[in-house]
């Protein structure tokens, strides 16, 4: 059988906003082998799985998918019988156009309206199939880029807009977590997109003093994952969200002594509440992080390193510091031998 061939095409990104009919684009995009040309929305899901297999960057397959899901709605007589892959395959595309869409001008979409496209179609199968774990996922990978985009600017209004993306995500991955029994590996997909908003935003303070509670709970969502898979992967994640926690810390300690200078005079002052709280979340790091060293790359043992390096410096002089240190130096060797670098000056100061 030959491979079938679907038109590529560009819907707008929302039907509300719609102002301007958009032609498809003569191209067509082959169909992976093995898929069933008469499955119009396992069709659908297939293009999408080979743009994700792909370098992404080009959008050619995303309007392909848009066109067919466009064509699969205008020629459906119950589009309330739509089974939820063809909302999920719909909105993800939405969602990943969006990181081609540049807002000309008023009669064009931008990002944004992908996204909010992207949330829309979500919902809209969610109507039809409530509790759906994949498309709970979806709207809560589509919010979560929301958030992403909002907190591209340091700016408070920017940031507060953020919030409302931010609280339904966690909604809706909180729903979908409770409905997902033992497929756990989208809801760990997501969850790392969490982490990284949180990573990311770690200089807008102003964010996180909107939402507090973002670290306890993402760490109480790792901890879960956790106890249901051992993974090192999960224990991974788990010590780079500490890792981050940790930064604005140790960020404050560095100041602190950089203001003061390095005189060892006040060696008997007690230890700032910043210095206490680094070498907490340093501590809990390192003891998810050396959990998945196991053939670890030579990257992620330099990355172990520099948090003992850290908890060192916090340290006083004195045998946990050498310890720390040789432990450090040891990694970075390597590190250094699996070719993720030339760390031998650090090596030599450390030794």
């Amino acid at each position: 059988m030959g491979a079938k061939r679907a038109p590529q095409g560009l819907s707008k990104a929302s039907k509300r906003s719609k102002t301007e009919k958009v032609e498809p684009e003569e191209a067509t995009i082959e169909l992976p082998d093995g898929i069933d040309p008469e499955d119009e929305v396992g069709a659908m899901a297939a293009l999408l799985d080979t743009y994700r297999q792909s370098d992404r960057d080009s959008p050619k397959v995303l309007h392909a998918v848009v066109h067919e899901a466009d064509r699969i709605l205008r020629n459906s007589t119950a589009p309330e019988a739509l089974p939820a892959q063809f909302h999920q395959t719909y909105s993800a595309a939405l969602l990943y156009l969006s990181a081609f869409a540049k807002k000309k001008n008023d009669k064009t979409e931008g990002p944004e309206d992908f996204i909010a496209a992207a949330i829309e179609r979500a919902s809209l199968g969610l109507e039809h199939h409530t509790g759906h774990v994949g498309l709970l996922l979806a709207r809560a990978e589509a919010n979560i880029a929301g958030v992403e985009r909002k907190t591209r600017s340091a700016k408070a209004k920017s940031i507060e807009a953020a919030i409302p993306y931010y609280r339904a995500a966690r909604e809706d991955y909180e729903a979908a977590a409770s409905a997902a029994g033992d497929a756990r590996g989208p809801l760990v997909d997501v969850l790392r997109r969490f982490s990284k908003v949180l990573e990311t935003t770690v200089d807008a303070p102003y964010f996180l003093q909107k939402v507090p509670e973002s670290y306890d709970w993402l760490e109480g969502a790792w901890k879960a994952e956790q106890a249901k898979d051992a993974s090192p992967a999960l224990a991974r994640a788990l010590g780079e969200l500490y890792l981050a926690r940790a930064q604005p810390f140790v960020a404050q300690v560095e100041a602190e002594y950089d203001e003061e200078g390095s005189d060892d005079d006040d060696d008997d002052e007690p230890e700032s509440e910043a210095a206490q709280e680094a070498q907490r979340w340093l501590t809990l790091a390192l003891e998810q992080l050396q959990r998945a060293e196991a053939d670890a790359a030579g990257e992620y043992l330099a990355v172990v390193a520099e948090a003992q390096i850290s908890l060192a410096n916090l340290k006083d002089e004195g045998d946990e510091q050498t310890a720390l240190y040789a432990a450090a130096v040891e990694r970075l060797t390597r590190a250094q031998e699996l070719g993720a670098g030339d760390y031998s000056e650090m090596i030599s100061e450390l030794s």
